[in-house]
C-alpha cells in the first residue's frame, strides 16, 4: 500500500431495503484518497456521492446495508470496527460539513457549547475554562466576529452563512487528518459559497489536511481540487487530476456533464443537457448503468466486468468505459 494514502474505498456496494425490495444504490465505488489531498465527488443528485460518504464514516441509514467492499483508513479497515471504535475516529480523525447546516446543528443548543461537545468526547482531560477558551477560538478561526459573544447564540440568531462557519468550527475542533465537506455551500449566496469555499481550502492547508468535497459543481470542483471522480448511478466512470479532465474527458457522461456546465465564454444557449434520466434502481442494471443514456453505446457495454481502469496506460486517469471518446 502506497504510505501517503490516507482513505481507500475499495469495491463498495451499498443497498437499502425499501417498500418496494432491495435496491443496489452503490455499485462497487473505489476512490483513494492521500495525506493532503483534496478530492471531489461530481455527478447528478442521486448518483450516490454523499451515500459514498456516509458508509465510509458509518452513518448510513439503518435501511442501508453495506454488501461488499473495504473501507481502510491509513491501512485499518473501518467496516471491521465496532460503532463504540468508530464513534472514537468520528470527529477526532475524520469529520463531515453536512449539506443544510440548520438541520445539523441542535436548534435548542448555544453554538458554542455544540463545540465543547466534541472537545469534552475526544479530550475528556481538557477542564471547562479550556473548552470554552478553545470554542472561542474555534469560532475565531472561522472567521465569526467577536467570537466571544457568538459562543452563546443559538442557531436561529445566525445567518446561513455564519451557521455553515460553525459547522465547520464543530468539524475542524479536534484538527481531523480528513474533512468531508458535503456540498457545503448548498443554499447559500454566490459571494457567501466563494468565501466558505475559501475558508474551508485555507483550513485544510493550514491544518495540512485531506478534503474529500461532494457537489455537482464542476467549476466549484475545478477551483478548489486537485483531482475529481466523476460518479453516476453509484459508480465511478471517471478519476483524473483537474486539469487532465478539463483538457481531455474520456468517458461520455464527463463530457455530458461538462456539456451542461456552464463556462467562461459559453452562453446559456450552447449549454446541452444530459438526455434520459438517472436509471431505476429498483431494476435489474446492466454493467454500465449509464449505457440507457449514451449515445456511444456498444453491445457489448452491457455485458458483465466493467470495472475503473488507467485510460492509455496513464495510471492517474481512470475510466470505467468500454468505448471511450
Amino acid at each position: 500500500m502506497h504510505t501517503n494514502l490516507l482513505l481507500s474505498v475499495q469495491n463498495l456496494s451499498v443497498a437499502f431495503d425499501t417498500r418496494h425490495g432491495r435496491v443496489a444504490v452503490l455499485d462497487k465505488v473505489n476512490l483513494n484518497l492521500h495525506k493532503g489531498e483534496t478530492l471531489a465527488i461530481v455527478g447528478e443528485s442521486g448518483s450516490g456521492k454523499s451515500v459514498t460518504a456516509y458508509a465510509a464514516l458509518g452513518i448510513l441509514d439503518p435501511a442501508g446495508k453495506i454488501t461488499n467492499g473495504k473501507v481502510e483508513f491509513e491501512g485499518r479497515n473501518l467496516l471491521e470496527l465496532s460503532s463504540q471504535e468508530m464513534r472514537k475516529l468520528r470527529g477526532r480523525d475524520f469529520a463531515m460539513i453536512f449539506q443544510n447546516p440548520r438541520t445539523a446543528l441542535n436548534p435548542i443548543r448555544k453554538v458554542g457549547r455544540q463545540i465543547e461537545d466534541v472537545l469534552q468526547a475526544h479530550n475528556p482531560g481538557m477542564g471547562a475554562k479550556a473548552r470554552k477558551e478553545a470554542a472561542i477560538e474555534q469560532l475565531a478561526s472561522v472567521k465569526i466576529t467577536d467570537p466571544t459573544r457568538r459562543y452563546n447564540a443559538y442557531p436561529y440568531e445566525l445567518s446561513g452563512g455564519m451557521c455553515q462557519r460553525v459547522m465547520i468550527a464543530i468539524a475542524l475542533a479536534c484538527k481531523p487528518r480528513l474533512l468531508i465537506a458535503d456540498e457545503p455551500t448548498t443554499g447559500l449566496d454566490v459571494t457567501t459559497q466563494v468565501v466558505i469555499m475559501d475558508l474551508v481550502h485555507e483550513l485544510a492547508q493550514a491544518h495540512g489536511m485531506a478534503t474529500l468535497l461532494i457537489t455537482h459543481d464542476l467549476g466549484l470542483a475545478a477551483d478548489y481540487c486537485s483531482r475529481i471522480a466523476v460518479m453516476h448511478a453509484g459508480q465511478v466512470l471517471e478519476d483524473a487530476p483537474v486539469a487532465t479532465l478539463f483538457k481531455g474527458a474520456r468517458h461520455p457522461y464527463t463530457a455530458r456533464l461538462m456539456a451542461a456546465t456552464l463556462q467562461p465564454g459559453i452562453t446559456l444557449e450552447k449549454l446541452v443537457s444530459i438526455p434520459g434520466q438517472l436509471p431505476d434502481l429498483r431494476q435489474p442494471q446492466p454493467s454500465c448503468r449509464f449505457s440507457t443514456r449514451c449515445e456511444r453505446c456498444l453491445p457489448q457495454c452491457k455485458e458483465p466486468g466493467l470495472a475503473l481502469m488507467p485510460y492509455s496506460n496513464n495510471t492517474s486517469h481512470l475510466i470505467a468505459c468500454r468505448n471511450p471518446l
